[in-house]
This record gives structure tokens, C-alpha cells and sequence, in this order.
């Protein structure tokens, strides 16, 4: 009999740990059950959504000198601002439609830094104002500058360190598109420079007072992708914007034909 209740007692001290084991590591039923009937009960998002992107309603990234608008993917799904941003991006990705749409608006003296796409080709619409554009090609090595006005289409090739600035008395707006649909790459020189450890920087460009010139350079707390300092006298005496001969701009411009 002592034998009988002894077993009684093992097995119903080993019921309840089972029991406690299990209500301590399943899942909270209600939290999943709350975060299914969360899911199901967010509308569906409109399918025209998949061919459609209202860039004006898209994350305006302010910048110095001016604002830049995205209709693009994003490979990481948290940077989107929006369901509807998002069934865009994963609808040009899904679809290898090759393009990426932006929108760049410039302040006069505004510059889009120099800076390189590592993944795509670019073409841009002046809609208004003026612009100059740089670009330095590599093979061969030539430095190609214009001047563009509203209603011209500029090319840019990848991989070309380029820039763009706002010449005129009013805004400049260009609309753009990259030959890609996956996340575009994109460097600035700035970034670059501030990267490069400063002897490395201070021996390859030899500066007067060495190492120290190099050092003296803080990188600002704002980002520079179109910047537009307040100290833009200082750094700038005289601007000279030299028209490249036309072999050369032909190769990245078209006017438009007036029929």
C-alpha cells in the first residue's frame, strides 16, 4: 500500500511540472491570436498600387540645397514609408523592370555633389530652369562640362563620377530615371574623402602643410547629397563653367526639336 502511494504521489507531482512546463513556454495564445486578427483586419492594398507611384505623396528628403523624391525598391522592407511605396518598389523589382524613378529639385546654387551610380545608367529631363553638369569619364580620361536649359535630356553612364548645379535665378527640376531595378547604388565624393584614412588622403593629394591641411577638414553633420553652404562666398571666388566642345556634349545631352 505505502508502494501504491508513493507512485500515486510521483505521478502526480510529475503531472504538474508537465503542466506548468507547458503553460510557461508555449506562446501567449491570445498575443498570437491578437497579432492574426491585427494582419488580417489591415485593408488590402490597391493593386494599381503595382503600377502606380505618387512620387508627390513619397518621403521628401530636404537637403541645403534642395529636395529629392523616390519612386524605387528598397531591399529592406522597414525603409518604405509607405504599404503603397512598398507594392511599387517590389512590383518594378519582381518584374525586372530595369528603372528607378526620382525627382531632384535644386535652390539656385544648389549642387548635386559629385558622385557616382555603381548599378545603373542615368537620363534626366530638365522640367525647369538651368543647369551645369559635370562628368569625368574614364576610358579615355575626359572631363565633359555643358550647360542645360528646361526641356533638355541629359545621360549619364554608370559608374561616372558626375554632378549637377542649379545656375539660374529660379529652382531647378529634373526628373530621373535609373536603369535598374534593384537598389541603386550611389557614392559621393564627400564620403569618400571622409572615409579615406587622412595619411592616405594627405600622401596622395600632397597638400601644402601636409597632413595637417587634411586634418583640418571637419565633415558636416548635415548630408551633402545636394548641399548649398552658408559660407558659399568663401568658398567659391569665381565660377567658371566651360562649355566642353560638342563631340563631347552630344554624348550626354539632347536638345529638344522644335517641329
Amino acid at each position: 500500500m505505502k508502494i501504491f502511494f508513493v507512485c500515486l504521489l510521483a505521478s502526480v507531482i510529475t503531472t504538474a511540472v508537465a503542466v506548468l512546463v507547458v503553460v510557461f513556454t508555449s506562446p501567449n495564445r491570445s498575443q498570437t491570436v491578437d497579432s492574426k486578427v491585427l494582419i488580417s483586419t489591415l485593408p488590402p492594398v490597391d493593386v494599381k498600387y503595382k503600377y502606380l507611384n505618387h512620387m508627390d505623396k513619397s518621403k521628401l528628403f530636404k537637403l541645403e540645397g534642395g529636395n529629392v523624391q523616390w519612386a524605387r525598391y528598397r531591399s529592406n522592407p522597414d525603409h518604405y514609408d509607405s504599404r503603397e511605396e512598398q507594392e511599387f518598389g517590389d512590383s518594378i523589382n519582381s518584374q525586372k523592370a530595369q528603372v528607378t524613378g526620382s525627382t531632384l529639385l535644386m535652390k539656385p546654387n544648389g549642387c548635386r555633389v559629385p558622385h557616382w551610380h555603381f548599378n545603373a545608367n542615368e537620363h534626366g529631363y530638365l522640367v525647369k530652369g538651368s543647369a551645369w553638369i559635370g562628368i569625368l569619364d574614364s576610358a579615355p580620361f575626359v572631363v565633359t562640362s555643358y550647360n542645360v536649359t528646361a526641356g533638355q535630356v541629359i545621360f549619364l553612364p554608370r559608374s561616372t563620377l558626375h554632378w549637377l548645379k542649379c545656375v539660374g535665378n529660379e529652382d531647378c527640376l529634373f526628373v530621373l530615371f535609373f536603369t535598374t531595378h534593384e537598389e541603386l547604388i550611389t557614392m559621393e565624393v564627400d564620403n569618400v574623402f571622409y572615409s579615406t584614412p587622412q595619411d592616405i588622403a594627405a600622401r596622395s593629394l600632397k597638400p601644402k602643410g601636409g597632413i595637417d591641411f587634411i586634418k583640418s577638414f571637419k565633415k558636416p553633420s548635415e548630408e551633402q547629397g545636394v548641399n548649398l553652404p552658408p559660407n558659399l562666398a568663401e568658398l567659391v571666388r569665381k565660377a567658371s563653367y566651360v562649355q566642353s566642345v560638342d563631340s563631347n556634349v552630344w554624348r550626354c545631352t539632347l536638345k529638344p526639336v522644335v517641329r
